[in-house]
């Protein structure tokens, strides 16, 4: 996975479904390993580890109000870098 100031934007789909939109174009779908209850409606803060990297299935992510704590699972490209 890229490092975390390549980030432009997050997209939560559904419950396990998380969509990191990179400054260079590209997307990356992070399927959760479990379904995180109520990550659709609060979205999620995280610390990066190390520093500069967000890894999958190493990598938790706290759910924004209720607190819940959940696992992230691998990282697939689902868009290319722009050219």
């Amino acid at each position: 996975m890229p490092a975390v100031t390549s980030i432009k934007d997050t997209k939560v789909t559904d419950d396990r479904t998380i969509l990191f939109k990179m400054y260079d174009g590209s997307v990356w779908k992070n399927t959760l390993v479990g379904a995180c209850p109520e990550l659709r409606f609060n979205g999620f803060s995280y610390v990066a580890t190390p520093p500069d990297q967000i890894c999958g299935n190493l990598q938790s992510i706290r759910v924004i109000h209720s607190g819940s704590v959940c696992l992230l699972g691998p990282f697939t490209q689902v868009t290319p870098a722009h050219s």
